[in-house]
């Protein structure tokens, strides 16, 4: 692949993985979305676009923001990142997860497979 195909590839997951974040914080509501967005912001001076470089800090945030809801919504974005990859999502999608596995770690693949596709 090319460095050009491989950047433009780049870019359209970056955009899904940042539309799939938003439509995920926004269906938890203002508050918690103002919260999240505010702490990356304010606390680690990441602005919205930077998320999908930023996994690691995203991650931190959202367990600084959300607490013991941050698990929940980790899997509903994985769910929603999968929906927009066009991929089926598994009735009990907990099953799928290996615990040595971290959130930042499923992007990852997630990432890697999309691009590999490419």
């Amino acid at each position: 692949m090319s460095k050009s195909i491989y950047a433009l590839s780049k870019n359209v997951f970056d955009g899904i993985l940042l539309d799939a974040i938003n439509q995920t914080l926004f269906s938890l509501g203002k508050y918690r979305r103002k919260k999240v967005f505010s702490y990356l912001e304010k606390e680690l001076g990441i602005k919205r676009q930077d998320i999908p470089s930023k996994i690691p800090e995203f991650s931190y945030a959202v367990e600084k923001a959300l607490g013991s809801e941050a698990f929940n919504y980790k899997t509903r974005l994985l769910i929603e990142i999968q929906k927009k990859l066009g991929e089926n999502v598994k009735p009990k999608l907990f099953d799928c997860f290996v615990p040595e596995l971290t959130f930042e770690d499923y992007i990852q693949i997630k990432q890697l497979l999309f691009l590999t596709k490419q």
